[in-house]
């Protein structure tokens, strides 16, 4: 028996205009693989992101568990960011910590805990504040524009670009909805629902004056 397949795809190819007479054996095949293959791709995108942000979380985890607990190692880098970020924190008069072994291990907390969430529903949050968190860890460990040795120049540079990379994939995990509305997509269907319902409310009227009911 020959499996003729239509113009139109799988989903032509069932009707009984696209296939000639004896092949519905094989449309009923072919259609129900079309389906379960497109219905297993939501799943797969489920495991592929779940397991995406896992990755990104172990190394927050793990670098935020070191920076707690050995701190005085990093704080020589830190320094390179706290100089100048302590002095705009003593301008607040919010009693901040200033010590850059205390902000060292801050910035450890803050990475282990975004990393605990990141493979959770609270990713999106997790994310952003993650990203924020790897920029001054960024600039203190790698500044390979300070570097004199060309060969210390190219290994930093390296690990710089690595954490670019990290900082991008974290941008995609907050703006990551996994084929959820946004808020701003809601917000839009919202406000388009409200303009219609005011529109239709105000034809009502027009059409209740002219009729004198």
């Amino acid at each position: 028996m020959a499996l003729r397949w239509a113009a139109g795809g799988p989903e032509a190819a069932t009707s009984t205009k696209s296939w000639q007479p004896g092949a519905s054996r094989g449309a009923i095949f072919v259609k129900a693989a079309y389906l379960s293959s497109n219905t297993g791709r939501p799943a797969l995108m489920r495991l592929l992101r779940a397991s995406a942000r896992a990755m990104l979380s172990g190394l927050f985890v793990a670098a935020g568990a070191n920076a707690v607990a050995n701190p005085d190692q990093l704080v020589p880098m830190a320094k390179r960011v706290t100089d100048h970020v302590t002095p705009v924190l003593e301008k607040t008069n919010l009693g901040l910590p200033t010590q850059p072994r205390t902000l060292v291990q801050l910035n450890g907390v803050v990475q282990v805990i975004g990393g605990l969430l990141l493979p959770t529903a609270l990713h999106r949050p997790a994310a952003v504040v993650l990203a924020a968190s790897l920029v001054p860890t960024t600039v203190a460990g790698h500044p390979f524009w300070h570097a004199q040795d060309k060969r210390e120049r190219t290994e930093q540079q390296v690990h710089f670009l690595k954490n670019l990379g990290v900082f991008g994939g974290l941008l995609l995990a907050a703006a990551d909805t996994e084929g959820r509305p946004g808020i701003r997509w809601r917000a839009r269907h919202l406000a388009g629902h409200a303009r219609k319902s005011a529109g239709r409310a105000a034809k009502g009227c027009r059409m209740q004056r002219v009729t004198g009911h």
